[in-house]
């Protein structure tokens, strides 16, 4: 059977959908559902047994997260620290048993750019917002849909030699490394951990720019007017500058649309200081005036 591995096969629990050929008759995907229950429980009957007699084997999963019906032809289950040779185990006895079943794709797929000319861009017409109280007009301006990902700072740091600052401090390889310890290897993943100065420098690489405050609540309130969800909340840089040379850094309104009762009519915001790397939540968009 095929395995096809999607963005996110580094996240526990594990996903994993069984896909049949073909829409399956009534009751077919129930069976499936059934059986792969069935073959976790008995792993979980073999352990429990060794463990009675002192002798419990390695490796074990640690929380099997049940089987169900996904869509017409598929079925989905979880599995956290499932190890390899139990997948292919599970796979082969799909295969044996379930002959119509196609492929097993791993983990889910992710909306996100890969390179510098893969952003999907938000227009946020001129107009007037309010910050705290204050009226801010703000110009036309065209926002990415997406915060810079993994993907794109690599081929930043490729095609210029440029050492963020997690690397200068901790070691080559460090921010990278430190992405795929936290988030997995998908190179769809916002580049968390980067400094406003690693921003900025990718910025006048892609000869964009950070957008304002105002530019960041205006594009939040826009994307919730359309129903968009974020899948990363996560703190975006800004240009803005505090008085004692720190950088701010929020989260849009559209939190409210989905996560806050009763609802936030302002932005949360931090400043923070522009050289300090170990914000695992702050990543940034780029912006390019309409």
């Amino acid at each position: 059977m095929r395995i096809i591995e999607e963005d996110m096969v580094d996240w526990e629990p594990l996903r994993m959908r069984f896909i049949f050929k073909d829409p399956v008759a009534d009751g077919r995907r129930e069976v499936l559902v059934a059986f792969i229950d069935d073959w976790f429980g008995e792993k979980e009957k073999r352990r429990l047994a060794a463990r009675g007699a002192g002798t419990e084997p390695q490796p074990f999963v640690k929380d099997y997260c049940g089987a169900n019906i996904d869509g017409a032809t598929a079925v989905e289950t979880h599995a956290e620290l499932i190890p390899p040779e139990w997948l292919q185990e599970l796979t082969g006895a799909v295969e044996r048993s379930f002959p119509d079943v196609d492929h097993l794709r791993l983990g889910f797929p992710i909306e996100g750019p890969t390179v510098r000319s893969g952003f999907k861009w938000v227009r946020v017409p001129r107009g007037e917002v309010m910050l705290r109280g204050n009226p801010v007009t703000i110009g036309d301006v065209d926002i990415s849909l997406h915060q810079v990902s993994v993907g794109q700072f690599e081929q930043f740091m490729r095609e210029t030699g440029y050492r963020p600052t997690r690397d200068r401090i901790k070691g080559d390889g460090a921010l990278m490394g430190w992405l795929r310890i936290n988030y997995g290897r998908s190179p769809k993943v916002p580049a968390f951990g980067v400094t406003h100065h690693d921003a900025l420098a990718y910025c006048e690489w892609a000869r964009m720019r950070l957008p304002s405050e105002a530019e960041v609540y205006a594009f939040f309130l826009s994307t919730a007017r359309d129903g968009h969800r974020h899948m990363w909340g996560g703190e975006c840089w800004t240009g803005d500058v505090g008085p004692d040379g720190t950088f701010l850094a929020c989260h849009g309104p559209y939190l409210a649309a989905f996560e806050r009762s009763p609802p936030l009519t302002e932005n949360e915001r931090n400043y923070y200081a522009p050289d300090h790397y170990d914000y695992s939540s702050v990543s940034f968009r780029v912006a390019k005036t309409a």
